[in-house]
């Protein structure tokens, strides 16, 4: 039997689960670093992008992906290249669309486009776009919360549309990500996202892909879902770098089960793999508490507030709990009240 072949439009965290074990799968289009907002805008006169457009190296590891990926967002011909390419079953999330837009306009002109203001975008924008192809053009940055319900509501009809003239209904499967509120640094210790950076994109991708999950499904209520347990896990160690959205591998595995009861075994109750991971989700996250507090107890030096913040994060405590941590004033004392705490 051949690898069953997929097309995905979302986020990493559609493709790199795909990557793990001996996948049963073969991606035919990977569609990325791309809003639906950008997906579905048309082109703009006279502008189209070539790889000589690009002739810096602003990325080493797969630079040409990189490339093609964003002249696919500039030129919309994403999916035009779906189109010809793809695979039996689509994979998509709209994580994507937690993004900000950059409206592109000619100077004089009233014509505009929608690109994705990606990182991929800004990086190449400021070292080969700004003084090459974009020279004549105009830039304006939008927070995708600045678009109406209905401006959303347009732009899932074109895409829900676009997407049906290419799959059946039943073959396109919904992944529900979401974004992780913490992260497991290099020696195995919890730690929360705490920038301005991640803690923003945690919030709009909450915010709005959750809106947009929900707009897509009463368009196409026959899609396959996997939902996602709570408290997901990020990883420092992931090859794209400390994000909210690249996740532990525990988090991949899921998807790969899901999808092979899905794509495989034909069976789209996926409640009891949903049950088993949620309770290895929680046992990863408890466990990198425990050996986070651990490792502050085996610390010469303890930032008393830091303390106290990790106990929180096992349960909710009352006032009296933590009146009693404030009178924990030195190491032994405090962890012997906090033995007694998790009790």
């Amino acid at each position: 039997m051949g690898k069953i072949s997929v097309s995905v439009i979302g986020s990493c965290a559609c493709r790199d689960f795909l990557e793990f074990g001996q996948s049963d799968f073969e991606v035919k289009t990977d569609i990325r670093f791309s809003s639906p907002i950008s997906l579905v805008s048309k082109p703009l006169n006279n502008l189209n992008l070539t790889f000589d457009d690009l002739k810096k190296a602003t990325f080493d590891v797969n630079g040409k992906w990189f490339k093609r990926t964003l002249i696919n967002d500039i030129n919309k011909t994403a999916f035009s290249s779906l189109k010809n390419k793809h695979g039996k079953y689509l994979l998509i999330d709209f994580c994507e669309a937690r993004m900000n837009i950059a409206i592109i306009r000619k100077k004089g002109s009233c014509e505009e486009i929608y690109i994705t203001h990606s990182g991929l975008f800004k990086k190449y924008y400021s070292t080969n776009l700004k003084n090459g192809a974009l020279s004549g053009y105009e830039l304006e940055i939008i927070n995708p919360l600045s678009f109406s319900d209905n401006f959303w509501n347009s732009i899932m009809d074109q895409y829900v549309a676009y997407i049906l003239s290419l799959f059946d209904e039943q073959n396109i499967i919904l992944i529900e990500n979401k974004p992780a509120h913490f992260y497991i640094d290099q020696n195995g210790k919890l730690e929360s996202f705490k920038t301005d950076f991640h803690l923003n994109e945690i919030y709009l991708c909450e915010l709005i892909t959750q809106k947009l999950n929900n707009m897509f499904l009463s368009r196409c209520p026959a899609v396959r879902r996997i939902r996602i347990p709570d408290n997901p896990v990020g990883d420092s160690c992931h090859k794209w770098k400390t994000h909210p959205l690249h996740f532990n591998k525990l988090y991949y595995d899921y998807l790969l089960e899901c999808l092979d009861s899905i794509a495989i075994k034909n069976n789209n109750d996926l409640t009891n793999i949903f049950n088993k991971y949620s309770i290895l989700f929680n046992d990863i996250l408890f466990k990198a508490k425990k050996d986070t507090v651990l490792s502050l107890k085996e610390s010469s030096s303890i930032d008393f507030v830091d303390v106290i913040n990790c106990v929180e994060e096992f349960a909710s405590i009352g006032r009296k709990k933590k009146a009693l941590i404030l009178f924990a004033c030195s190491k032994k004392h405090f962890f012997k009240n906090l033995k007694r705490l998790k009790k």
